[in-house]
Protein backbone atom coordinates (compact mmCIF):
# COMPACT_ATOMS: atom_id res chain seq x y z
CA UNK A 1 0.00 0.00 0.00
CA UNK A 2 2.65 2.25 1.03
CA UNK A 3 4.42 1.47 -2.46
CA UNK A 4 1.44 2.55 -4.46
CA UNK A 5 0.97 5.94 -2.21
CA UNK A 6 4.17 6.84 -2.85
CA UNK A 7 4.00 6.10 -7.08
CA UNK A 8 0.46 8.11 -6.58
CA UNK A 9 3.06 10.91 -5.72
CA UNK A 10 5.28 10.98 -7.63
CA UNK A 11 2.63 11.38 -10.38
CA UNK A 12 1.33 14.15 -9.09
CA UNK A 13 4.73 15.56 -8.64
CA UNK A 14 5.46 14.99 -12.12
CA UNK A 15 2.08 16.74 -13.27
CA UNK A 16 2.79 19.28 -10.96
CA UNK A 17 5.90 20.35 -12.24
CA UNK A 18 5.31 20.07 -15.76
CA UNK A 19 4.57 23.72 -15.67
CA UNK A 20 7.47 24.71 -13.64
CA UNK A 21 10.27 22.83 -16.11
CA UNK A 22 10.96 20.42 -14.63
CA UNK A 23 10.15 16.93 -16.21
CA UNK A 24 13.35 15.61 -17.61
CA UNK A 25 14.61 14.99 -13.72
CA UNK A 26 11.17 13.45 -12.26
CA UNK A 27 10.64 11.87 -15.18
CA UNK A 28 13.66 9.94 -14.24
CA UNK A 29 12.46 9.45 -10.71
CA UNK A 30 9.40 7.98 -12.26
CA UNK A 31 11.37 5.39 -14.30
CA UNK A 32 13.48 4.87 -11.01
CA UNK A 33 10.56 3.93 -8.95
CA UNK A 34 9.19 1.75 -11.35
CA UNK A 35 12.40 -0.22 -12.26
CA UNK A 36 12.57 0.88 -16.22
CA UNK A 37 15.85 0.49 -17.27
CA UNK A 38 17.30 2.13 -20.29
CA UNK A 39 20.81 0.85 -21.82
CA UNK A 40 22.69 2.04 -24.26
CA UNK A 41 22.81 0.67 -28.01
CA UNK A 42 21.46 1.52 -31.26
CA UNK A 43 18.87 0.93 -33.69
CA UNK A 44 18.47 0.68 -37.52
CA UNK A 45 14.50 2.08 -38.72
CA UNK A 46 13.23 0.80 -41.67
CA UNK A 47 13.14 4.24 -43.06
CA UNK A 48 17.00 4.00 -43.35
CA UNK A 49 17.58 6.24 -40.25
CA UNK A 50 19.61 4.98 -37.29
CA UNK A 51 18.93 6.02 -33.40
CA UNK A 52 21.78 5.95 -31.34
CA UNK A 53 21.82 6.07 -26.82
CA UNK A 54 19.49 4.87 -24.55
CA UNK A 55 16.60 2.51 -24.83
CA UNK A 56 14.29 0.49 -22.74
CA UNK A 57 13.30 -3.10 -23.75
CA UNK A 58 12.71 -6.17 -21.45
CA UNK A 59 11.77 -9.28 -21.47
CA UNK A 60 7.83 -9.00 -20.85
CA UNK A 61 5.04 -9.95 -23.46
CA UNK A 62 4.57 -6.52 -24.42
CA UNK A 63 7.64 -5.38 -24.53
CA UNK A 64 8.35 -7.86 -27.22
CA UNK A 65 6.17 -5.54 -29.48
CA UNK A 66 7.49 -2.41 -28.43
CA UNK A 67 11.03 -0.60 -28.46
CA UNK A 68 11.45 3.01 -26.44
CA UNK A 69 13.74 5.35 -27.39
CA UNK A 70 15.12 7.87 -24.98
CA UNK A 71 16.18 11.54 -25.29
CA UNK A 72 18.35 12.22 -22.76
CA UNK A 73 18.66 15.68 -22.99
CA UNK A 74 14.89 16.26 -23.12
CA UNK A 75 13.97 12.90 -21.67
CA UNK A 76 11.46 12.39 -24.17
CA UNK A 77 10.13 9.25 -25.36
CA UNK A 78 9.29 7.61 -28.72
CA UNK A 79 8.12 4.23 -29.07
CA UNK A 80 8.62 1.81 -32.52
CA UNK A 81 7.09 -1.38 -33.32
CA UNK A 82 8.80 -4.41 -34.97
CA UNK A 83 7.71 -3.15 -38.58
CA UNK A 84 8.86 0.22 -37.84
CA UNK A 85 12.70 -1.60 -37.08
CA UNK A 86 15.26 -3.23 -39.11
CA UNK A 87 17.56 -4.30 -36.21
CA UNK A 88 18.82 -3.03 -33.05
CA UNK A 89 21.66 -3.93 -30.46
CA UNK A 90 21.31 -3.94 -27.14
CA UNK A 91 24.15 -5.21 -24.43
CA UNK A 92 26.02 -6.82 -26.74
CA UNK A 93 22.28 -8.77 -27.97
CA UNK A 94 21.18 -8.12 -31.49
CA UNK A 95 17.15 -8.17 -32.04
CA UNK A 96 15.12 -8.24 -35.22
CA UNK A 97 11.65 -8.69 -36.12
CA UNK A 98 10.57 -12.08 -37.07
CA UNK A 99 6.94 -13.10 -37.14
CA UNK A 100 5.83 -15.60 -34.50
CA UNK A 101 3.75 -18.44 -35.12
CA UNK A 102 1.43 -17.45 -32.08
CA UNK A 103 2.15 -13.77 -31.09
CA UNK A 104 2.59 -12.31 -34.72
CA UNK A 105 4.91 -10.10 -35.78
CA UNK A 106 7.76 -9.39 -32.50
CA UNK A 107 11.33 -8.80 -32.17
CA UNK A 108 13.57 -12.28 -31.26
CA UNK A 109 16.72 -11.91 -30.19
CA UNK A 110 19.32 -12.97 -33.21
CA UNK A 111 21.59 -16.10 -31.82
CA UNK A 112 22.83 -17.03 -35.53
CA UNK A 113 23.18 -14.28 -38.08
CA UNK A 114 24.52 -16.46 -41.03
CA UNK A 115 22.66 -18.48 -43.94
CA UNK A 116 20.94 -20.91 -41.37
CA UNK A 117 19.29 -18.18 -38.72
CA UNK A 118 18.15 -18.38 -35.16
CA UNK A 119 16.20 -16.55 -33.23
CA UNK A 120 15.02 -16.82 -29.56
CA UNK A 121 11.63 -15.97 -28.64
CA UNK A 122 10.11 -16.20 -24.99
CA UNK A 123 6.28 -16.98 -25.67
CA UNK A 124 4.34 -16.35 -22.86
CA UNK A 125 0.91 -18.14 -21.74
CA UNK A 126 -1.65 -18.60 -19.40
CA UNK A 127 -3.34 -21.55 -18.36
CA UNK A 128 -5.23 -22.96 -15.44
CA UNK A 129 -2.27 -23.52 -13.19
CA UNK A 130 -1.31 -19.63 -13.89
CA UNK A 131 1.45 -17.44 -16.47
CA UNK A 132 4.47 -18.52 -18.06
CA UNK A 133 6.59 -18.25 -20.61
CA UNK A 134 8.68 -20.72 -22.82
CA UNK A 135 11.75 -20.26 -25.43
CA UNK A 136 11.00 -21.00 -29.23
CA UNK A 137 13.84 -21.04 -31.12
CA UNK A 138 13.14 -20.19 -34.91
CA UNK A 139 15.92 -21.84 -37.71
CA UNK A 140 15.61 -20.54 -40.79
CA UNK A 141 16.73 -21.39 -44.02
CA UNK A 142 18.27 -19.41 -46.76
CA UNK A 143 15.12 -21.06 -48.90
CA UNK A 144 12.74 -19.71 -46.06
CA UNK A 145 11.80 -23.12 -44.76
CA UNK A 146 11.41 -22.74 -40.79
CA UNK A 147 11.75 -25.15 -38.07
CA UNK A 148 10.26 -23.69 -34.47
CA UNK A 149 12.30 -25.59 -31.74
CA UNK A 150 10.39 -25.64 -27.87
CA UNK A 151 11.78 -25.76 -24.89
CA UNK A 152 9.14 -27.84 -23.88
CA UNK A 153 9.39 -30.98 -22.67
CA UNK A 154 7.08 -32.83 -24.72
CA UNK A 155 8.89 -31.07 -28.11
CA UNK A 156 9.90 -34.45 -30.88
CA UNK A 157 13.59 -32.98 -31.15
CA UNK A 158 15.81 -35.67 -33.06
CA UNK A 159 12.27 -35.86 -35.50
CA UNK A 160 11.57 -32.35 -36.06
CA UNK A 161 15.61 -31.60 -36.18
CA UNK A 162 16.52 -34.62 -38.62
CA UNK A 163 13.38 -33.75 -40.85
CA UNK A 164 14.27 -30.25 -41.37
CA UNK A 165 18.25 -31.14 -41.85
CA UNK A 166 17.29 -33.97 -44.18
CA UNK A 167 19.77 -32.48 -46.66
CA UNK A 168 22.87 -33.00 -44.01
CA UNK A 169 22.68 -36.70 -43.63
CA UNK A 170 26.02 -36.72 -41.60
CA UNK A 171 24.60 -33.91 -39.50
CA UNK A 172 21.13 -35.92 -39.04
CA UNK A 173 22.85 -39.17 -37.99
CA UNK A 174 24.47 -36.90 -34.77
CA UNK A 175 21.64 -36.16 -34.10
CA UNK A 176 19.86 -39.71 -33.97
CA UNK A 177 22.82 -40.79 -31.94
CA UNK A 178 22.07 -37.68 -29.53
CA UNK A 179 25.42 -35.92 -29.90
CA UNK A 180 23.50 -33.24 -30.18
CA UNK A 181 20.54 -32.37 -28.27
CA UNK A 182 18.15 -29.28 -27.85
CA UNK A 183 20.90 -27.38 -26.13
CA UNK A 184 23.33 -27.38 -28.63
CA UNK A 185 21.04 -25.63 -31.28
CA UNK A 186 23.59 -23.00 -31.78
CA UNK A 187 26.43 -25.77 -32.30
CA UNK A 188 24.20 -27.11 -34.84
CA UNK A 189 23.40 -24.06 -36.51
CA UNK A 190 27.18 -23.22 -36.94
CA UNK A 191 28.08 -27.18 -38.44
CA UNK A 192 25.10 -26.63 -40.69
CA UNK A 193 26.43 -23.47 -41.83
CA UNK A 194 30.35 -24.69 -42.55
CA UNK A 195 28.21 -27.46 -44.17
CA UNK A 196 26.42 -24.79 -46.61
CA UNK A 197 30.10 -22.62 -46.85
CA UNK A 198 31.59 -25.89 -48.67
CA UNK A 199 29.29 -27.24 -50.80
CA UNK A 200 29.91 -27.13 -54.23
CA UNK A 201 27.79 -25.60 -57.02
CA UNK A 202 26.08 -29.39 -57.33
CA UNK A 203 25.45 -29.82 -54.10
CA UNK A 204 28.05 -32.43 -53.39
CA UNK A 205 29.92 -31.67 -50.41
CA UNK A 206 33.91 -31.09 -51.33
Amino acid sequence: MKKHIAGYCLLAALSSAIAWGQKPKLAQKIDDFLHVKFETGFAVLNNGDTLSGKFEFNDSQQNYRLLVHLDTISYSKKAFKPNEVAYFALNKNLYAPHLSKADGLVFMRVLLQDSLKIYQHKHFYSSYTGSDFLNEFYCVKPTGQELVVSTASDFPFIASTTRFFSDYPGLCYLIRKKKYGKKDLYKIGLIYNDWLRKRTPGGIDQ
